[in-house]
């Protein structure tokens, strides 16, 4: 029963979802015509993912696109001649903007199929959150990256990890992630980076980084 619960979760395949963040996103890339297209309708973006040339890409693409499943942790038993009489599944649930707790435990169940009748779900439903782009951040943001890198632009993103900013945004402050980075580092080196083999950051871009914050900070103030 357990190894058919983890099999029906890690091989569910939800719909996929197209916000306007995203959108956004697809339009700042290097793509033809076509495949951006393709990329924002909700119909053809799983098959076009196939098509984008650089597949870390496409993977951080999937991730803005659809709740992501990820059966991580299985506890159960006292003995090992005994037959556990429960088995604790631990899943990690990503949610899209705007999705609810309630919407992930009806992926969940619908995932399940039959199976669900088998299982207890408890969830924290802890939820993503969003900042808006029309802020006095924002604009200082922009105001000062174009004055650090030339013909640059600010592009809204989708952070697929879980940050800090979720509590301050509940509280009611504007949070986003941002950092500049050194032409040493590729895009696309950066998003395959996290919890991976050598994952690291260049003393340039820390440095570029602190300036970057520091002249945030002082635009703010003016």
């Amino acid at each position: 029963m357990t190894k058919a619960t983890i099999t029906a979760l890690a091989t569910y395949r939800p719909a996929a979802v197209i916000n306007d963040i995203y959108r956004a996103y697809v339009a700042s890339l290097d793509l033809p015509d076509e495949l951006q297209a393709a990329l924002v309708d909700p119909g053809t973006v799983d098959a076009a993912l196939a098509d984008v040339p650089d597949q870390r890409v496409a993977k951080f693409a999937h991730a803005c696109t659809h709740m992501t499943i990820s059966p991580n942790m299985v506890q159960g038993g006292v003995k090992t001649n005994v037959i556990p009489d429960e088995v604790v599944l631990e899943v990690d649930i990503r949610t899209l903007p705007g999705q609810t707790g309630e919407e992930a435990r009806a992926l969940l169940l619908d995932a399940l199929g039959d199976l669900a009748d088998y299982v207890d779900i408890e969830s924290n439903d802890d939820g993503s959150t969003e900042s808006p782009i029309d802020t006095p951040m924002w604009d200082a943001l922009a105001r000062v990256t174009a004055r650090m890198v030339k013909d640059s632009a600010l592009v809204p993103f989708l952070m697929v990890g879980g940050t800090d900013n979720r509590f301050f945004r509940r509280a009611g402050s504007v949070g986003y992630g941002f950092a500049l980075f050194s032409e040493r580092l590729a895009y696309e080196d950066f998003a395959s980076m996290f919890h991976g083999n050598d994952e690291r950051v260049d003393a340039e871009s820390l440095g570029l980084t602190e300036q970057l914050w520091r002249a945030v900070a002082e635009e703010m103030l003016t």
